[in-house]
């Protein structure tokens, strides 16, 4: 597999792995930074999330850091696609 194929592959797979921690149990906005701002230019699992509408971020008026992080339809349908 090309090294472009193979960084794209371990991507998705990141996301994946996002959407399935989102879905396990509630998740503050701090929380999802703490395990997933971006680590690595070409690994941007949360970033591909946010703009590929998979997870939404729901303001709870205790700032930023108390928002609620869910899954959208969209990514509640990539993830049950993964599952199956």
């Amino acid at each position: 597999m090309p090294a472009s194929k193979s960084i794209i592959a371990v991507a998705e797979g990141q996301v994946d792995q996002l959407l399935a921690w989102v879905a396990r149990q509630p998740r503050s906005y701090g929380e999802a930074m703490e395990v997933w701002g971006a680590f690595c230019p070409l690994l941007t699992p949360w970033e591909d999330a946010t703009t590929g509408g998979l997870v939404q971020v729901i303001p709870t008026g205790h700032g930023m850091g108390g928002a609620r992080v869910t899954l959208t339809s969209a990514g509640a349908a990539r993830l049950g696609e993964t599952l199956n």
